[in-house]
């Protein structure tokens, strides 16, 4: 049976193992890039920085939903929803507000192409949902 100092230190050694590096740099930490390295490569770790930019005081929150009910032939009907929010600085509200509703519409159109089975972008009516 291991002692607790035994045990403590084990946990340590293993944090500092899994523990990623920070560059700081100008309110930017950079840090390594895990959602696209474990999802999209099959775990494979490729070393890639991310830039995350830091607040100095508590950030506000923006966001945006967006919704669409769509025919899809006979009496079925499909609706996508897709929310985006940001953390900003509330002096900032405005701007990361239009900056959501951006990515939503944009990511729409995505899934509306996706289901009508074709790549080219088209103009859909936000209003429906």
């Amino acid at each position: 049976m291991k002692s607790e100092e035994t045990k403590k230190s084990t946990a340590k050694k293993k944090t500092k193992k899994t523990r990623k590096k920070r560059i700081k740099k100008n309110g930017i930490i950079f840090v390594d890039k895990q959602f696209k390295n474990l999802h999209e490569r099959n775990g494979a770790v490729e070393q890639e920085l991310l830039p995350v930019r830091t607040f100095d005081t508590m950030p506000a929150c923006a966001g945006q939903e967006r919704g669409l009910t769509m025919s899809i032939g006979g009496y079925d009907n499909i609706k996508v929803r897709v929310w985006c929010e940001v953390p900003c600085y509330k002096e900032e509200l405005e701007d990361a507000l239009d900056y959501c509703e951006k990515i939503c519409e944009e990511r729409i159109k995505v899934v509306v192409n996706e289901v009508k089975g074709n790549g080219k972008s088209t103009s859909v009516d936000m209003s429906e949902g």
